[in-house]
C-alpha cells in the first residue's frame, strides 16, 4: 500500500513524533516504567519494524541505546514471567 501525503500530511507525521518522543522523555524523567513492544493490530503498525522505530524515540527521548534495548528485550520478559510464570 503507498500512501501519498501532501506537505501538510507530512508535518502532521513529524509534529505526531515529536509528541512521541516529548511523552516518553517526560515519563523518563519521571522514572515511569516503560516496555518496547508491538501493538497490533494498530493501522500501520507493522511486527518487527515497528519496534525498530519505538528503539529509535526511546534514544530519541534521552534513553541510552543499552536502556532502550532492556526496554525492548529483559523488561518485557520479565512482566511475561511475572503474568505467566517460568516456561
Amino acid at each position: 500500500m503507498h500512501v501519498h501525503l501532501d506537505a501538510d500530511g507530512w508535518k502532521l507525521i513529524e509534529q505526531g513524533r515529536r509528541n512521541r518522543v516529548a511523552l516518553i522523555d517526560a515519563f523518563r524523567r519521571a522514572r515511569v516504567p516503560m516496555l518496547i513492544g508491538t501493538d497490533t493490530p494498530q493501522p500501520f503498525v507493522f511486527p518487527g519494524a515497528s519496534v525498530h522505530d519505538e528503539l529509535a524515540i526511546f534514544v530519541a527521548a534521552g534513553f541510552s541505546p543499552e536502556s532502550a534495548l532492556v526496554a525492548a528485550t529483559m523488561l518485557p520478559a520479565s512482566q511475561a514471567r511475572k503474568k505467566f510464570g517460568e516456561p
